[in-house]
């Protein structure tokens, strides 16, 4: 995870927004030190505004787009008769 500062701001704030059970199933993800820069980057934090969190909020439900494929697979092609 190579983030700037806004985010690992926005990552942290996200991580803080969830239960306490899903905040440690993301974190079983990261490595040990990806978990140290969001630990260190939430320490840091002393308040988050709530517009700041509202974006965070929103850009996190936000759809990610995802390349198209170059060519069509056999399974995504169809014959017409």
């Amino acid at each position: 995870m190579a983030l700037d500062e806004a985010g690992l701001e926005d990552a942290a704030i996200l991580l803080m927004s969830l239960g306490e059970e899903e905040a440690a199933a993301v974190l079983r993800h990261l490595s040990p030190r990806e978990v140290r820069s969001l630990g260190e980057t939430i320490a840091r934090m002393t308040s988050v505004p709530k517009e700041r969190l509202d974006k965070v909020m929103r850009s996190s439900r936000a759809p990610r787009r995802v390349a198209a494929p170059s060519s069509p697979t056999p399974a995504t092609t169809s014959a017409t008769c």
